[in-house]
């Protein structure tokens, strides 16, 4: 009677490890891009706080706001930091490449560009006559969206 492991054996084993590595790895992957989504939205609503809080202590006499940018035809977003209006960008932090805006809530100028300027009033620090909402999600993923609403009466909620 031999002693060890046959051929068959051993390519089973070697297969079953490979097919659990890859289990790992995806389910991995799919926590690595819910962290993204949910450090995302932490940081865009920061944002929208700060400049919240710049244009109620009227820092540096302008108005401040934030700006979202989106590019569908390249996969890349971008939200900002402004003083006053979208050609006065103070920060701008691009979205993780696995992630992406709903563009049904912004503006379309055409080829795949979106945006939307969000600014704030003096002193009250209101966003304007109508409730803004912004949506991120995973790529293709609606269900996955997460939103920020900015009420008109300045509420910041997530």
């Amino acid at each position: 009677m031999n002693k060890g492991f046959t051929l068959i054996e051993i390519v089973l084993v070697i297969a079953i490890m490979a097919i659990l590595s890859s289990l790992v790895l995806i389910f991995s992957y799919g926590i690595k891009i819910r962290k993204d989504l949910d450090s995302t939205i932490n940081s865009l609503a920061a944002v929208i706080r700060d400049a919240q809080q710049k244009s109620i202590t009227q820092e540096d006499m302008k108005k401040w706001g934030v700006f979202l940018e989106a590019d569908t035809a390249t996969n890349k977003y971008f939200y900002s930091l402004i003083r006053d209006s979208k050609t006065d960008i103070v920060t701008r932090y691009q979205v993780p490449i696995a992630l992406e805006f709903d563009t049904s809530l912004l503006d379309s100028f055409g080829g795949g560009q979106y945006e939307k300027e969000v600014t704030f009033t003096q002193l009250e620090g209101l966003p304007g006559l109508s409730d803004v909402v912004i949506k991120i999600r995973i790529a293709n993923d609606p269900s996955s969206a997460k939103q920020i609403t900015i009420y008109t009466n300045g509420t910041v909620s997530y």
